[in-house]
């Protein structure tokens, strides 16, 4: 969570610990929000952006489905915006990450204007910017595309289907490729998580660095489906993902060379986000700010002086 200024500057940060009970967390991440924005009058807070995870009704803030967190049809929306009086933008965490790289990253000099941000903490997300635009689709829930089919008859996934990028490529997939090179049975994910993976491949630890060299393989097969599908000028990674860049790097080109044409990769980059972790929250801020700018009148006084107020799950 992070209050910023109407430029996009990070003011103050704060974190709420996550909670199996979806509607003890979200009360406490609205007391957390009071808390942030109590010094400010009311009229000086130009929104909430907020992040969720999974399938979500954009207008409302309710969680229609995020599997892997076990949330059904959560109105998280209500649960944070009671009784504050300043409005409230909702849009799914991979999204937002996107757009935190087109509002907050220049490289060369310009803004990217054709990408996908790929996601894969807590499962596989990814947000696609089409000619500047977020890509929603009929429903506002396109570009799932850590559901689309990696192996027709591989692993179950949380979704319902089979063989999903996500069950190949995403944390809780490296961690229970992790458990098993180590013989220990189970999904492991519980035991060390994707950060600590990345921490004991980079000390020199061989199951780490097998188990990050064969998900990097796996990415770069779904990257391959993204370039074919959708010829972006980049693929840009976070969170873990960029921690771990400068050892996946190769098997994941190596992959992506391996399944698509060379001609048809001219031009395509893939690298690291500046923002990693952060990549969601700053999106967040983006979503407010892009709000506020598209409705802007000059003629109002006193608009300089507005806040950000946001939230991220």
């Amino acid at each position: 969570m992070a209050l910023a200024d109407w430029s996009g500057r990070v003011l103050r940060e704060s974190a709420i610990a996550c909670h199996t009970n979806p509607e003890l967390y979200l009360d406490r991440v609205h007391s957390a929000i009071r808390t942030l924005v109590k010094p400010i009058p009311a009229e000086g807070v130009l929104g909430a952006g907020v992040g969720l995870p999974g399938t979500i009704d954009r207008t409302s803030g309710r969680v229609i489905a995020a599997e892997n967190l076990n949330w059904f049809g959560i109105d998280a929306g209500a649960a944070l915006r009671k009784q504050l009086p300043f409005p409230f933008y909702y849009e799914n965490t991979a999204k937002l990450s996107a757009l935190a790289e087109m509002w907050f990253s220049e490289r060369n000099g310009r803004q990217l204007r054709d990408f996908v941000f790929v996601s894969a903490n807590g499962g596989l997300g990814t947000g696609v910017i089409i000619n500047g635009q977020l890509l929603q689709g009929a429903n506002s829930e396109a570009a799932e595309f850590g559901h689309t089919t990696l192996y027709a008859d591989g692993r179950r996934c949380v979704c319902g289907s089979t063989g999903c990028w996500e069950q190949y490529a995403c944390d809780l997939a490296l961690c229970r490729l992790y458990s098993e090179l180590n013989a220990h049975g189970g999904d492991g994910a519980a035991e060390v998580d994707a950060t600590a993976i990345v921490r004991m491949a980079r000390e020199g630890d061989p199951v780490a660095r097998r188990a990050l060299d064969e998900t990097a393989c796996h990415l770069g097969t779904g990257f391959a489906n993204l370039i074919w599908a959708l010829n972006p000028e980049a693929i840009v990674v976070g969170d873990w993902l960029a921690e771990a860049w400068d050892m996946i790097e190769e098997p994941i080109w190596r992959t992506v060379r391996s399944r698509v044409a060379g001609y048809y990769l001219s031009g395509v980059r893939i690298y690291p986000s500046t923002h990693a972790a952060d990549s969601s929250l700053l999106g967040a801020v983006a979503l407010v700010l892009n709000r506020f700018f598209t409705s802007f009148n000059p003629t109002e006084e006193g608009r300089s002086s507005h806040s950000v107020a946001m939230y991220t799950s």
